[in-house]
């Protein structure tokens, strides 16, 4: 009986024991709740994923999450959403996705030029935005804009304000600024105004062509919920409460 009783006692342990594996597999295994999509492209576009290594021209309305790496090819240009971000990469330029899940957002670029519109301040404050190895972190809502290539490194507040450190001290950037990098870090710097070239007026551009407003009937968060006012309409059912209808 000792015999039975041990075996028994064993048994209920590996059970125990898988059990709680098959759960932290699980749990391991759920996807993040915030992911991004090509909203918008033109011209030569890839996305180098970073699950599988592969590298592949994108579509409209690809997914794009932790790890991953866009690039646009000479004349093209992309846009992508997560949730009420909207970012705009320029021509030939290299953005890393470093992370895109539920707690926070960093993004960093490593070659061209790159803005971001963050119209909400509560998801704003969950973004981090790097220009190669030199992080900033978002204070507030706002319009951003980095620039990385061999002749400079630049970061550019048109609304907002972004927080970095530097020689052990906070340095701050607020709007209307732009911060140069003179050497590889922030040891050296100044500040200049925002650059008016084409890839700003083409943002100007973008943003008077948006769709996008404030959608009562779901969360600005949500991944795409602009393009639903842009394609249909919405209405209060009795029974159902709020329902879209394409067009």
């Amino acid at each position: 009986m000792t015999l039975i009783r041990d075996h028994l006692r064993l048994w209920r342990q590996s059970l125990l024991l898988l059990i709680l594996a098959l759960l932290a597999t699980a749990a391991a295994a759920d996807p993040a709740g915030r992911v991004g999509r090509i909203a918008w492209l033109s011209g030569s576009v890839h996305l180098h994923r970073a699950d599988s290594g592969e590298s592949a021209a994108v579509e409209r309305n690809w997914p794009v999450s932790s790890g991953d790496l866009l690039s646009t090819a000479s004349g093209a240009r992309a846009e992508v959403q997560i949730g009420s971000a909207v970012l705009r990469l320029d021509s030939d330029s290299v953005l890393e996705f470093a992370q895109v899940d539920d707690h926070a957002v960093r993004l960093r670029l490593l070659d061209g030029r790159f803005s971001a519109r963050l119209p909400f301040a509560e998801s704003a404050r969950e973004y981090e935005l790097a220009v190669y190895d030199q992080r900033f972190k978002v204070r507030d809502a706002g319009h951003y804009r980095l620039d990385a290539d061999r002749q400079k490194r630049a970061v550019t507040v048109y609304s907002g304000r972004l927080a970095a450190t530097t020689r052990g001290r906070g340095l701050e950037i607020g709007a209307g600024q732009r911060l140069v990098f003179v050497d590889d870090g922030l040891a050296n710097y100044r500040f200049s105004a925002p650059e008016d070239d084409e890839f700003a007026a083409w943002n100007v551009m973008r943003e008077r062509q948006a769709s996008a407003r404030l959608l009562p009937y779901v969360s600005n968060e949500m991944t795409g919920a602009a393009d639903l006012a842009a394609y249909g309409s919405w209405t209060e059912h009795a029974e159902y409460g709020a329902i879209w209808y394409p067009r």
